[in-house]
C-alpha cells in the first residue's frame, strides 16, 4: 500500500501555486546529517542534506514536476575576533 498526498500545483507564469488532484506525490523520508562544534575562538558546522536520496537514488517531489532540494553538502564557520 503506497502512502501519498495530492500535493499542491505550481504555475510559474503568476507565481503561485493552487490545488490541483492529478498527481499524487509519495511520501518520502528527508534524513539530514548535521556536525558542528566549537574550538576556542569560533564555531562550525557541517551537514549533508537528503542523505535519503544519496543511498537510494530517489528525489523527492515537494510539487508536481518540480523536483525539491537533491542532496549537498552544506559547511560553515564563525570566527570571533575580539575579546
Amino acid at each position: 500500500m503506497a502512502f501519498g498526498i495530492h500535493s499542491l500545483g505550481y504555475d510559474p507564469a503568476i507565481q503561485q501555486y493552487y490545488v490541483q488532484d492529478n498527481t499524487t506525490a509519495r511520501a518520502f523520508p528527508l534524513v539530514d546529517v548535521f556536525f558542528n562544534g566549537k574550538f576556542k575562538r569560533g564555531r562550525f558546522f557541517v551537514k549533508y542534506h537528503n542523505l535519503q536520496q544519496a543511498i537510494t537514488g530517489l528525489g523527492y517531489l515537494p510539487t508536481p514536476t518540480y523536483r525539491g532540494q537533491g542532496n549537498i553538502l552544506d559547511f560553515g564557520f564563525d570566527l570571533i575576533l575580539f575579546d
